[in-house]
């Protein structure tokens, strides 16, 4: 399996923030790419059953499944970048470590107007 698909799941199984799974929007956030390349490997998952999709509305919720958890278990991809910040683009390891990013340099330009 791909590194980003890998890193795909990892983001999707790591997900706590709403118990109904994770929003692609929230994914796409997250890694800093293009919308149609998220529903790319978003659809290549679904489809071999590493994850699941819901439609609850208009919003779709993503879970990852036994399967897709066994993937990343036994997956030999050691540290694989999980987040990329939104302002500069730099890889973090965790989502928290990406959105606390350019936080500081936000507060620097708005404490300068």
């Amino acid at each position: 399996m791909s590194a980003r698909k890998t890193q795909v799941l990892s983001i999707i199984a790591d997900f706590d923030q709403d118990e109904r799974g994770m929003r692609p929007l929230d994914l796409k956030k997250q890694m800093n790419l293009d919308k149609s390349t998220v529903t790319y490997h978003l659809n290549q998952l679904e489809k071999d059953k590493y994850i699941t999709s819901v439609k609850v509305g208009r919003s779709k919720f993503l879970d990852i499944t036994d399967k897709g958890l066994e993937l990343l278990e036994n997956d030999e991809i050691e540290n694989p970048v999980k987040a990329s910040c939104g302002n500069c683009g730099d890889s973090y390891a965790s989502f928290e470590e990406a959105k606390n990013c350019c936080t500081e340099t936000d507060e620097e330009v708005k404490a300068s107007k």
